[in-house]
């Protein structure tokens, strides 16, 4: 379903026996006769690797014997940063599931990089998490983001707590406040039962 948008994206059986390369784009190759060897990158900042860098380096990682690439995000990302956490650089923050990051390139730089992979025999996997949009830690963010994230309620929900025991039978979920003030318990592993 991530890659539904893109015309000609070939059944997922035409997978089976790829050699898979994983790229993390940004980190990867800038385009448009940039130096790589020259690029600096410095701990949690963009890198300037491109869809554009990506689709020049296509002979390089044909070259090692690769016929497929997967590689991380490339949709539109939370534009912030803070001094712990960095920049989106890794494509794992997204703001908007419908756009291209102009760190990334263009839509066009997508489908234009689709067009080389299709001409070589090659097949591109578009990474996508939906369930995590990055270190957001108030609505005001999530708000601005937009859809799909609008609807938040404003409710407050209980972390995983863990049990003395470090191991997935003891790990247990506190009780958790449901909207409107109503509680419900949902525990997991050997302390299922226990209220």
């Amino acid at each position: 379903a991530a890659c539904a948008w893109l015309p000609g994206t070939p059944a997922t059986s035409t997978w089976h026996g790829r050699s898979i390369y994983f790229v993390v784009t940004d980190r990867f190759a800038r385009g448009d006769g940039h130096d790589d060897v020259a690029l600096q990158c410095q701990g949690k900042e963009w890198c300037g690797g491109t869809l554009r860098g990506l689709r020049q380096k296509l002979d390089y990682i044909q070259g090692m014997g690769f016929n497929a690439i997967w590689i991380t995000p490339v949709v539109k990302q939370v534009d912030w940063r803070d001094n712990w956490n960095g920049t989106a650089y890794h494509g794992y923050w997204a703001a908007d599931f419908s756009k291209i990051d102009p760190h990334f390139g263009t839509e066009d730089d997508l489908l234009e990089l689709r067009k080389a992979f299709t001409a070589r025999g090659m097949l591109l996997m578009l990474d996508i998490v939906a369930n995590h949009v990055g270190p957001i830690h108030s609505l005001d963010h999530v708000k601005q983001l937009g859809a799909p994230l609008n609807g938040i309620s404003g409710a407050q929900f209980h972390q995983l707590g863990r049990q003395q025991e470090e191991s997935f039978a003891s790990y247990a979920q506190h009780p958790a406040v449901r909207p409107g003030g109503g509680r419900e318990h949902r525990q997991a592993g050997r302390q299922a039962g226990r209220q």
